[in-house]
């Protein structure tokens, strides 16, 4: 796998077209879009054509459609030399953004929350069957003091029933 080069996605690359191509171009594509007629026709002769990506994506595409669709093999091949020209671009540049890589200190924080919500959850079910044993579960408990800090953790789980959410947020 080649490594390709990360460009910005407004960032334009060169695409050589010889005179042939792009009267060609010009001439021979019936769905060509304006904007790209556009940007063929105004750039010098001796200079590329400059494009970014994405144009160059949509610029084969109505390369690729003319060529699919052409009933004259000379023409077909011409446009084909064409589109491996814009496709070239693809295998070289990327404009999208490089997986972000991990960091030993992130997953180490990641595993510290994961095995602390664990102990959590272990010590809900305990109190649970406890509560069952004692056989107060359905029980309503009269004082039970929280923490604003503790109260804000809980409003922000969805498992709480809204009739809960609303007791939470009186002191």
């Amino acid at each position: 796998m080649t490594v390709k080069k990360r460009i910005q996605p407004d960032e334009k690359v060169p695409l050589k077209l010889t005179a042939s191509d792009r009267n060609l171009v010009l001439e021979g594509l019936l769905c060509l879009d304006a904007e790209y007629e556009q940007i063929v026709r105004t750039a010098r002769a001796c200079d590329p054509v400059m494009m970014t990506l994405d144009e160059l994506d949509d610029f084969a595409g109505y390369v690729a459609a003319e060529a699919n669709h052409t009933q004259d093999k000379k023409l077909q091949k011409k446009l084909d030399v064409i589109f491996q020209k814009t496709r070239e671009f693809f295998e070289t540049y990327t404009d999208e953004e490089s997986p972000r890589t991990l960091k030993i200190e992130d997953a180490q924080k990641a595993k510290l929350v994961s095995d602390q919500a664990v102990q959590l959850a272990e010590w809900a079910a305990q109190l649970l069957a406890a509560a069952e044993q004692l056989r107060i579960k359905t029980k309503p408990v009269e004082r039970f003091p929280l923490h604003e800090g503790e109260r804000a953790v809980l409003l922000m789980l969805s498992a709480i029933p809204p009739k809960l959410k609303k007791k939470l947020e009186k002191q």
